[in-house]
């Protein structure tokens, strides 16, 4: 059977495990209570299918990326052992090396015949996932859409590769195509029961990120005039539309996303405005870096970071409620991540980003798929500056599609030998 038939028989059964997969990294309010810990269920079953996977082959999957993510585990294990954290730590690593591991390994497994097939299907249940959150609210069962996440903004930070894949086509001129008009409806439809500011900002940085990688891919010339205008119109289109909803809608109402944009436009003082939005946020990110100050070399332990606060006195505690830090995550994982596992932890974890990031720079051009999933990763390490959490399921799985696509991208990649084979096949053609 040759490489083609392959992958062509291979197609209904990646399309269906990218359904799958897209399903399962968002049962993310489904957990299981042992020992007083709490475990999401869908981390528990990756689990399981990332252990047949390694002991079917008897093989190390993605060796350079298991060295990286070993290394941060030892790093986090230190960690733990030095604030006598040792069973809460040792829990929170295996936790960790379970997301960042073998959720890719599973992920890139099952996607690896036909990756684009599976990224078609894991595009399928988030536009699914986005219809049932519609049927809950209208059923009573949830005031805003948020699937089975714990609030709007986690689902819309998922929907991510969704935004993309909308940007990109809209991008390149598909807007007629019946895809797109889906896609755009259920978009429309998130925003339209989710209300989330959130989930605005993540589709205006997804929408900007595709356009700057086109532009990056295409050497900065070809589409560039297309990519700017295009930019500068959905801004405009922007700014001039939220003052004709915020007009239509009235002062009043329950809306969330119109009434942060209403006070945002009508505030006397924005600056005031924009500190009372943020709220505990900033001082949660100042408490993490005080927390990092005075554990600069081993942290405080892993998963050890929420405990460690509520056990301390600090001056930030002093402030109004709805300000205060305490017993909060510390918002920017780069910052918490530092606080619990040091400096080294830092950088270890910095490794394993770089080299998902920086490795996958050339293969841009390869398809829509591959730059749709890069972009979205790049919008969740932007995003995570603000999150409160770097173990996100759904965000692992698209590294394991990025080293799928990647890998299709390495094997189809012509050598020097078979370029020469080919122009001598070439010529021999031209002169008989």
């Amino acid at each position: 059977m040759t490489t083609i038939s392959r992958g062509l028989a291979s197609a209904p059964k990646s399309l269906m495990w990218g359904f799958v997969v897209g399903i399962l990294v968002s049962l993310d309010v489904i957990n299981i209570w042992y020992i007083g810990y709490s475990f999401k269920l869908n981390v528990l079953l990756f689990f399981l299918l990332g252990m047949l996977v390694l002991l079917k082959d008897y093989v190390v999957k993605l060796p350079r990326y298991f060295f990286l993510v070993a290394f941060f585990v030892v790093l986090s294990l230190t960690s733990a052992i030095h604030a006598k954290e040792l069973l809460r730590g040792t829990l929170y690593v295996i936790y960790t090396f379970i997301v960042l591991y073998l959720s890719v390994v599973v992920v890139y497994t099952l996607s690896r015949k036909n990756p684009e097939k599976f990224f078609q299907g894991y595009i399928y249940s988030l536009v699914i996932q986005i219809f049932i959150a519609a049927l809950l609210v209208l059923l009573g069962i949830h005031d805003r859409a948020q699937f089975l996440y714990y609030e709007p903004s986690y689902f819309a930070l998922a929907l991510t590769p969704l935004f993309a894949f909308l940007s990109l086509n809209i991008i390149n001129g598909n807007i007629l195509k019946v895809s797109t008009f889906i896609y755009v409806l259920s978009v429309f439809i998130f925003f339209f029961f989710s209300k989330s500011a959130n989930g605005l900002l993540i589709l205006f940085l997804s929408f900007f990120t595709v356009s700057f990688l086109i532009f990056f891919s295409s050497g900065f010339k070809g589409k560039r005039h297309v990519i700017l205008s295009i930019s500068a119109i959905t801004f405009l289109g922007f700014f001039i539309a939220v003052p004709v909803l915020v007009y239509l809608r009235g002062y009043g109402g329950d809306d969330l996303l119109l009434t942060s944009l209403q006070k945002v436009i009508f505030s006397s003082d924005k600056l005031d405005f924009l500190v009372d939005r943020v709220g505990n946020r900033l001082n949660r990110i100042l408490l993490a870096i005080d927390v990092f100050k005075d554990n600069i070399f081993v942290g405080v332990g892993p998963g050890n970071y929420v405990n460690y606060i509520e056990n301390i006195e600090h001056e930030l505690y002093d402030v109004p409620a709805w300000l205060n830090p305490y017993g909060r995550p510390a918002i920017n994982m780069y910052i918490e991540v530092a606080a619990a596992t040091g400096v080294l932890g830092l950088f270890a974890f910095l490794l394993i980003l770089g080299s998902v990031v920086f490795g996958s720079v050339s293969g841009l051009r390869f398809s829509a798929e591959y730059l749709v999933i890069f972009a979205a990763i790049i919008v969740f390490l932007v995003a995570i500056n603000f999150e409160s959490s770097y173990l996100r399921l759904y965000f692992w799985a698209w590294v394991g599609m990025l080293f799928s696509l990647r890998r299709k991208v390495v094997k189809n990649k012509p050598t020097p030998d078979s370029v020469r084979s080919k122009e001598r096949t070439e010529l021999l053609l031209r002169h008989g």
